[in-house]
């Protein structure tokens, strides 16, 4: 079990990680541009994070607003949003250990295609 500090560190590598992606946003075969907004918790204030998410959602290129956080602040989040009309059927809830386990598993994949040498440097 990690402990508060190495939750803390974590959560602020995913945070600079979810800003690269959403500067670059992503694009998914002829679907275009697909954008989700992460807004990331470890303490604070859950209101900033609701006002945050709703802002989010009035521009209308963004597909999908996701919480992201230990299943206690999840919970919650979720107590909280399901109060507000504009959010609560719109917002997913995805726990951070879940999202250190994909990301480890996308590293994984990433490096498999790599050496196999299928996409071009650069691409």
């Amino acid at each position: 079990m990690m402990n508060e500090a190495e939750i803390t560190a974590e959560v602020e590598r995913f945070k600079e990680q979810f800003k690269e992606l959403r500067k670059k946003g992503g694009t998914i075969g002829n679907m275009g541009r697909v954008i989700f907004v992460f807004e990331v918790q470890t303490k604070g204030s859950i209101d900033s994070l609701i006002l945050n998410l709703l802002k989010s959602l009035n521009n209308s290129s963004v597909q999908g607003v996701v919480a992201v956080s230990d299943i206690n602040q999840l919970e919650k989040i979720q107590k909280y949003a399901s109060d507000v009309k504009d959010l609560k059927d719109k917002l997913r809830y995805w726990d951070y250990e879940e999202v250190l386990k994909v990301h480890e598993s996308l590293e994984f994949i990433n490096e498999s295609i790599n050496n196999l040498g299928l996409v071009p440097q650069g691409f």
